[in-house]
């Protein structure tokens, strides 16, 4: 009987650890996925701002949008050289529209705000 029980402990102990092990697996499956996805927040944004003395849509305005990338708070943004003008998403909690405009000025362009959206 006494080896029973020692078998029945190591099964339950053995269980217990591929659970675990499950659980913590599952969570950073959660993680990965969720940091793929658009995050919605209470603090999220949208601003549309006209983007003055852009010469081409790759060099210009792709590379606007590949500096946002690079910005803490910014979730999406599309800037359009033919609209001359970008879209972005962003966490009003971790970056402001100062700063955003600024990164925008700091590369050389001239930039108002179209319209602001909840």
């Amino acid at each position: 009987m006494k080896k029973v029980t020692q078998f029945l402990t190591v099964i339950v102990i053995v269980s217990g650890v591929v659970l675990l092990d499950s659980a913590e697996l599952k969570a950073q499956s959660v993680e990965k996925n969720s940091s793929k996805n658009t995050p919605v927040t209470v603090n999220t944004k949208t601003i549309t701002l006209e983007i003055k003395g852009m010469s081409c849509q790759i060099g210009c305005a792709d590379g606007l949008d590949e500096s946002f990338k690079g910005m803490k708070g910014i979730i999406q943004s599309n800037t359009s050289f033919d609209n001359s003008s970008s879209e972005i998403i962003y966490d009003k909690s971790r970056v402001s529209k100062k700063e955003i405009v600024k990164m925008i000025q700091d590369r050389g362009f001239k930039t108002k705000e179209l319209k602001d959206k909840l």
